[in-house]
């Protein structure tokens, strides 16, 4: 929550490595990159680099013998030149792709597709798993705490005059901006703050309960059940 939310999806300066890290559009993945050596691709590929060496080492040999594989057809300068260069820039390519560093994007993004996948089947699980309890839980109610006059106006006084405050609804906006909140819940909890004490415990709580919705483990309905009990709404 202390890093700024990238408007687009892709790899950003990561002050902690002097890397970079990859933002997906709605969430830290948790890739990052080391810092980029001179003359080296963006993201490791050290079978690739492998491969196009080995190509330009066989073509700059074969270039030594190009007048005795001529067999007349081509100039033997010419063919002697091909293989030369063709040689020379499979090897600088494999060079430059063995030195990089790092996952690809294509990779994070292969693997970040295939784990939304498995979420989904979990989550439809999780749903069928939550309505199935809420029918057995139908007609059981929980009475919610009401707060005194005194105490309302006491912790609007003290929400009001904290500094806090202003950290507590940057960390709303940064909720709301990943989509973990709505803006109805947005508005609701933006209104509460103001009105009861919040704790910056409540913010870090939502994450984790988005965490476990997006990876399955929460079913829709009971994420937004436990984000309405988090908000205290």
């Amino acid at each position: 929550m202390s890093d700024p939310a990238p408007t687009f999806a892709g790899w950003y300066p990561d002050t902690d490595t002097g890397g970079t890290k990859y933002w997906d559009g709605a969430r830290w993945t948790g890739d990052v990159r080391p810092p980029r050596k001179p003359f080296a691709g963006e993201s490791g590929d050290r079978e690739g680099g492998i491969a196009l060496m080995g190509f330009g080492a066989f073509f700059l040999i074969s270039s030594m013998f190009a007048k005795s594989l001529n067999d007349g057809s081509v100039p033997t300068f010419g063919l002697f030149a091909t293989q030369f260069f063709l040689g020379l820039a499979c090897l600088t390519w494999g060079v430059y792709r063995f030195r990089g560093q790092g996952p690809s994007t294509s990779s994070i993004e292969a693997r970040i597709a295939e784990d939304d996948k498995t979420a989904k089947k979990k989550r439809r699980t999780a749903n069928v798993a939550g309505t199935l309890v809420g029918l057995l839980n139908r007609g059981e109610t929980r009475p919610a705490p009401v707060a005194s006059g005194e105490s309302v106006a006491a912790a609007q006084i003290h929400a009001i005059s904290d500094p806090a405050t202003a950290k507590a609804l940057q960390s709303l906006q940064n909720l709301l901006y990943s989509r973990a909140i709505t803006d109805d819940e947005y508005a609701a909890a933006k209104d509460k703050l103001f009105g009861v004490a919040a704790l910056e415990s409540q913010y870090e709580q939502i994450e984790k309960l988005a965490e476990l919705h997006r990876v399955g483990i929460l079913g829709d309905v009971e994420f937004s059940a436990a984000k309405a009990r988090a908000l205290g709404l």
